[in-house]
């Protein structure tokens, strides 16, 4: 009999072909499968947006927005090519990198790689201090 995946968040189960050595090095209840925790430790939108309501003290449909209406604000001003500034939090900002030649390394033949603009983000000092 197969377990329920609601009671294991986090966990993804792949075949034992795939993966030869597990994380944690355990399996599942089914011996078929071996489980996988790498996306344990990781936050999603979702709980982003639930972690934004509850320490604000706002329903989830009005953090979603803010959190939207912020990642909205953010990409349009770095599509101008301005740099946001979050004192404490860190700066968003834009980077041109210069077109260069790469070799494929499959046959080796030389790719040309286009010229291109990239968003970066530098942490703040409180950020870095919160982290560490």
């Amino acid at each position: 009999m197969f377990f329920s995946l609601t009671k294991i968040p986090f966990l993804i189960l792949v075949p034992l072909f795939v993966v030869n050595r597990c994380c944690s090095g355990s399996y599942c209840r089914a011996k078929q499968w071996r489980c996988l925790n790498f996306l344990e430790g990781r936050m999603n939108k979702k709980e982003l947006v639930e972690s934004m309501a509850e320490a604000a003290d706002i329903s989830k449909t009005a953090a979603e927005k803010a959190l939207n209406g912020m990642l909205m604000a953010v990409s349009s001003a770095l599509s101008k090519g301005d740099k946001v500034t979050l004192i404490g939090f860190g700066t968003f900002s834009t980077v041109k990198r210069a077109a260069r030649t790469a070799k494929n390394p499959r046959t080796g033949a030389p790719i040309e790689i286009p010229a291109k603009t990239i968003a970066k983000f530098k942490p703040g000092s409180k950020l870095t201090d919160a982290v560490n």
